[in-house]
């Protein structure tokens, strides 16, 4: 008698591609970083039928993947964490290569990784070198490390944190005795609780953030009537785990579920003054500037999750046969399908931006970094929606892998920063571009975007620490001379419709600033960001993927191009959401309250210019649908 089939095994063969190939961003990448023999080893070892068991049991059972970090370690991990003996890899492009390669993988160890490079850059940005010295120490002794920022009770107004170091001495016996804010200290008691913290439990190196100055200053009801002066309250520690310390219970989360997220409450817990990182007031600094950096991170961490569904989806559409043929070929599914491909494109060109910036210009990218945060964890959202619909049933199996990432691409958008804060920072950004934009088009006439940006994407790789200690003023270059630029270099995309729609929302911010709509009406303004945003990815996108833009920018062709794949989708990527963004702009004209006539004028202009971007999706359709059915025909062959 045959052994009877076993259907779950065969609908996971359906979901499980032989060879994946590279990811998005691996393919796009201008940089050899990906390449490191470290991080291919890492990959490997990733990719091994033992570790991906491995990554079930510790969802399963929500445990912490121990041995697969320990494991990480021993191929090199703290080569690219640690500023000492790993110098090569001690870069902007290595972390967030790791990032994205993990979150391919399982989600659970990529947060935990991450958080190791996102608790580590305070340190690298204002540690003493003998801080440094002791800190990679602890590194290459197995430690891991976590940022202790967030408390329960204050969400986001980190302003209202209540978590104290109060400054002190210890006398005679050994015992601590406070001091007045205006004398030296020696020492100081930690007191207090995080919450929501990476790595609390687990992990023995932390960055805490905690209040030194005016413990009773703000209760839980009360306003920071002046922020500026507030943040001299806090300053920023680095600790061993030691004694008064002790976690708090682990949280149980949707996403990640092998992540060790908890909490860590402070007791009686006396650390010398050689703790504080940088000035003792200066705490919420380094925070903010650890932040603005940090968020490029988050990208990568995005794009990784969302090729690892891309690959997943479009492995199932190729094996999947309900009517007689392959469902890739099905009109509805094929659409799903380019969609698809199309996120996981802009996502991985958003984020490969930002880390271009980053190693360039360090701080003074955070305009991209706060773009890459807010729209590479958003489009990736869209993407895994996009796939889920393509499995329909199967992707809420949890026998089956996919429903893992419908959880996980939901962490990111919330990781260090949710969107509305995104969006607040980035409606601040657009109202100074749009105030100086009539003063700029003059002065930027004979402005050379593309040499500029050009300069920072083929910058080489540096050490994370030089990036951020170096000074430079915040940087974002114009946006409609650069799509006007790129629009007469490039033989097939469509990018003056993408420099008309920057104009309209330039003029129209200027209307409503001026009207009083801007400031009372917080839901246009972060409207209008979002479009802004669009804006800058779409650039991104045309930056990192057109043939002829990447070559005047410097960049060598991405790895595995294939132009008969590469060039219909990332023509149809920038029509379709370019015509998207256009229709999310008219929207926001009618409800604006700008003058009817100033209005209809603007409408009619941005009405030609969707029409533009939607005839050439249509016709790009077509072009990407023959894609997927010579590749579905290469799979079966």
């Amino acid at each position: 008698m045959s052994k009877p089939s076993d259907p779950r095994a065969e609908e996971l063969r359906r979901l499980s591609p032989e060879a994946p190939g590279l990811s998005s961003w691996q393919r796009l990448c201008s940089q050899d970083c990906w390449q490191d023999p470290t991080l291919l080893r890492m990959a490997e070892y990733l990719d091994e039928p033992e570790t991906i068991q491995l990554f079930a049991e510790h969802e399963a059972s929500e445990a912490y993947p121990r041995e697969v970090l320990g494991r990480l370690r021993e191929l090199g991990l703290n080569e690219i964490l640690a500023p000492r003996g790993g110098t090569a890899r001690f870069t902007v492009f290595h972390m967030c290569a790791l990032n994205a390669m993990a979150a391919r993988r399982d989600t659970s160890v990529a947060v935990t990784l991450s958080v190791n490079c996102l608790g580590l850059l305070p340190a690298y940005l204002a540690a003493t070198s003998e801080q440094l010295e002791a800190i990679s120490s602890c590194i290459e002794a197995g430690s891991f490390s976590s940022l202790l920022l967030s408390e329960l009770e204050h969400g986001s107004n980190i302003l209202r944190n209540q978590a104290r170091a109060m400054r002190g001495k210890l006398n005679a016996a050994g015992e601590f005795v406070p001091v007045a804010d205006a004398e030296p200290c020696t020492h100081y008691r930690l007191e207090g609780e995080k919450h929501l913290i990476n790595g609390a439990t687990e992990h023995g190196l932390m960055f805490a953030c905690l209040r030194t100055r005016n413990f009773d200053r703000y209760t839980a009801e009360s306003e920071v009537s002046d922020p500026m002066q507030a943040r001299g309250d806090f300053s920023l520690f680095w600790l061993e785990r030691g004694p008064g310390m002790t976690p708090v219970d682990r949280y149980h989360t949707l996403p990640a579920r092998a992540a060790d997220i908890s909490g860590l409450r402070f007791e009686n817990c006396i650390v010398a003054a050689d703790r504080v990182i940088g000035r003792e007031d200066a705490g919420l600094t380094i925070i903010h500037k650890t932040l603005m950096l940090s968020r490029g991170g988050v990208s990568a961490l995005a794009s990784g999750c969302l090729s690892r569904a891309r690959d997943m989806a479009m492995t199932y559409a190729q094996r999947r046969n309900v009517y007689g043929d392959p469902i890739v070929n099905l009109g509805a599914i094929s659409d799903h399908l380019m969609r698809m491909e199309a996120l996981d494109t802009i996502v991985a060109a958003m984020s490969l931006k930002a880390t271009s910036m980053m190693n360039a210009l360090g701080l003074a990218a955070s305009h991209y970094t706060c773009v890459a945060k807010l729209m590479a964890c958003r489009l990736a959202e869209e993407g895994v929606r996009e796939g889920q619909v393509i499995l329909g049933a199967r992707s809420l199996l949890r026998e089956l892998p996919y429903e893992r990432v419908i959880r996980d691409i939901n962490l990111f958008g919330i990781f260090d920063g949710t969107s509305h804060v995104m969006l607040e920072e980035l409606a601040s950004r657009l109202a100074l571009e749009a105030r100086g934009w009539a003063q700029q088009s003059a002065s930027a006439e004979n402005l050379d975007t593309i040499a500029e940006l050009g300069q920072s994407y083929r910058q080489d790789s540096q050490p994370i620490i030089d990036v951020l200690r170096s000074f430079r003023r915040p940087v974002i270059h114009p946006l409609v001379q650069h799509f006007e630029a790129m629009d007469a270099l490039s033989q097939r995309l469509s990018l003056a419709p993408l420099a008309n729609c920057t104009r309209t929302l330039f003029r129209m911010v200027q209307a409503l600033v001026h009207n009083g709509i801007w400031k009372a009406d917080q839901g246009t303004r972060l409207a209008a960001a979002e479009i802004f945003a669009t804006l800058e990815v779409l650039s991104a996108t045309a930056e990192v993927c057109d043939p002829e833009i990447r070559s005047a920018l410097g960049l060598r062709p991405p790895a595995e191009h294939d132009p008969s794949w590469d060039e219909p989708f990332l023509a149809f990527a920038i029509s379709w959401l370019g015509a998207r963004n256009l229709s999310n702009l008219r929207q926001l004209l009618l409800r604006s309250g700008l003058d009817k006539d100033a209005q209809q004028a603007e409408l009619a202009a941005l009405i030609v210019a969707e029409g533009d971007l939607l005839a050439k999706q249509n016709a790009l359709r077509e072009q990407c649908r023959h894609a997927l059915t010579a590749a579905n025909s290469r799979c079966l062959g």
